[in-house]
């Protein structure tokens, strides 16, 4: 069964070698590898090219100009060849097993598997908590599933891929999607992928972007939502704003694993006011 490995990069030739020796040096050998970069203008056309001199299974498309990385994904969907997809960050990094062990653990019952990452920040190293499946339920508090996941191509493009028209969470969404069609998902409990996070000024996760993302994909959704996952969500939107939430919002999850965070997030903003009560 042939794997298409797709990485959307743009702007990073400093970073995406990582990403591609690491696709490279996957177990699993029936792998291509696609590219699809998204209007570079610093190197990267010319570092993949090299890559591609020496390694065949490798496959190059390029953006003229910037379309988004969700534009950029549904291109590589779209050349794809594999009866599977997976996806790779151009800043992340597969252990070896990666793509042999998810395909191992997929079955037909399952939206999609992904794998319990570690998280690289400048300061320490996190690993994503461990839930063997993956619900409907668990996904409308947040994306536990992590930034990427193996699964068949089809259902991927029979729920409409990944949504353009978002600023950011486009994964959350398509994950989302997924598993309301095709059932709970499978993590798989190894660590089979390096998340960096130690460029973070590089990422959107502070940005409006993040903000916007966020309140439309709680307007989609919430309908779907109990009274804890819509308060989970607002939470998030007042941090996101870093505004003070209403502390019945905070009360009515305090039965949740969620509690702590926003407790936090909630006296961190106290905190801030009391001591800039003009902010």
């Amino acid at each position: 069964m042939l794997v298409s490995a797709i990485i959307v990069t743009h702007n990073r030739a400093n970073l995406l070698p990582r990403a591609i020796d690491s696709a490279l040096g996957q177990s699993y050998p029936e792998i291509e590898i696609i590219v699809v970069d998204d209007g570079s203008s610093d190197g990267t056309e010319q570092c993949v090219r090299q890559y591609m001199k020496r390694n065949p299974q490798i496959r190059y498309h390029k953006n003229h100009r910037p379309l988004g990385a969700c534009a950029a994904r549904n291109l590589g969907l779209s050349v794809a060849s594999g009866e599977f997809v997976a996806g790779l960050d151009d800043d992340d990094e597969w252990l070896p097993k990666r793509v042999e062990v998810l395909l191992q653990h997929f079955r037909n019952e399952y939206a999609f598997v992904c794998s319990r990452d570690r998280i690289i920040y400048p300061d320490r190293v996190e690993y994503r908590p461990w839930k063997s499946y993956i619900t409907l339920e668990d996904m409308l508090y947040r994306n536990i599933t992590g930034n990427q996941i193996l699964t068949l191509k089809d259902r991927v493009l029979a729920v409409g891929g990944f949504d353009e028209s978002l600023s950011s969470g486009q994964d959350y969404d398509l994950w989302l999607r997924l598993i309301s069609s095709y059932g709970n998902a499978k993590m798989v409990e190894s660590t089979l992928q390096n998340v960096y996070r130690d460029h973070v000024s590089e990422r959107i996760s502070t940005s409006s972007a993040k903000l916007r993302g966020e309140l439309k994909i709680y307007s989609r959704y919430k309908h779907l939502m109990n009274k804890n996952q819509k308060a989970v969500h607002i939470l998030e939107l007042h941090k996101l704003k870093n505004r003070m939430p209403r502390i019945g919002h905070l009360l009515s999850i305090s039965g949740t694993d969620y509690f702590v965070e926003y407790l936090r997030c909630y006296l961190r903003t106290m905190r801030r006011q009391l001591k800039h009560p003009d902010i």
